[in-house]
């Protein structure tokens, strides 16, 4: 570097400009990303959600009572006829 000639003014101002411009595209993309991040965030917890509802619906109510080795009372919710584990809509 020590061979080269001194930057000129106008070189100097051209290169502090490009300088700025890639700065500005670097803030976009960033921007760019958190806005991206943000909006699978929410579609992975809406599928999970619903994969989660959609697992619930599967489990009968009865299970309840062998994975809490009876002491879970169930009578009233039965007598009402709720068979699953799915929460009301």
């Amino acid at each position: 570097m020590a061979d080269q000639a001194p930057m000129n003014v106008g070189d100097a101002r051209a290169l502090l400009a490009h300088g700025y411009t890639l700065v500005g595209q670097i803030q976009l993309l960033h921007a760019g990303e958190v806005q991206l991040r943000g909006a699978v965030e929410q579609a992975y917890h809406a599928l999970r959600e619903q994969m989660v509802r959609r697992e619930l619906s599967t489990i009968p109510i009865a299970r309840l009572r062998d994975t809490t080795s009876g002491r879970l009372r169930l009578g009233p919710l039965e007598q009402l006829g709720v068979t699953s584990t799915t929460p009301p809509a």
